[in-house]
């Protein structure tokens, strides 16, 4: 029987029923979240079952992988995969900011980010 303390009404026949229906609903919006992203995990899976590896050999490959293209962001500031995309690593400026707390003006070091712009197979495939 689900816990009935996440529910306000906590008596009787009905109360077990609204607490039934809420978990209910409380996993299909779980459900849907999950759904609509991936994780690290389900690509690797994905990934074994699609080279027919093992999902260790599959997420080896996938950090060797993701370590190849932070290095080369690091050294040369661009990677293009053809047809995919390309990741650019750009200096943001130094800025003014309001801290959201106090109100007060600080200044926003500048940082390094990660643009990536898709390439046309990409677009292609999400457009269909």
């Amino acid at each position: 029987m689900p816990d009935k303390r996440c529910c306000p009404v906590t008596s009787g026949a009905i109360a077990e029923r609204v607490v039934v229906v809420y978990h209910a609903l409380s996993s299909v919006v779980r459900n849907e979240q999950k759904e609509s992203m991936m994780t690290k995990a389900d690509l690797v899976a994905q990934i074994a079952a699609r080279a027919n590896m093992t999902k260790a050999a599959a997420e080896r490959s996938l950090n060797a992988m993701l370590e190849s293209v932070q290095e080369m962001l690091a050294e040369d500031g661009k990677l293009t995969l053809t047809g995919f995309g390309t990741f650019v690593a750009e200096t943001r400026q130094e800025r003014q900011g309001r801290n959201p707390r106090t109100g007060d003006v600080i200044t926003i070091a500048a940082s390094k980010v990660v643009r990536f712009r898709p390439g046309k197979m990409l677009k292609d495939a999400l457009n269909k």
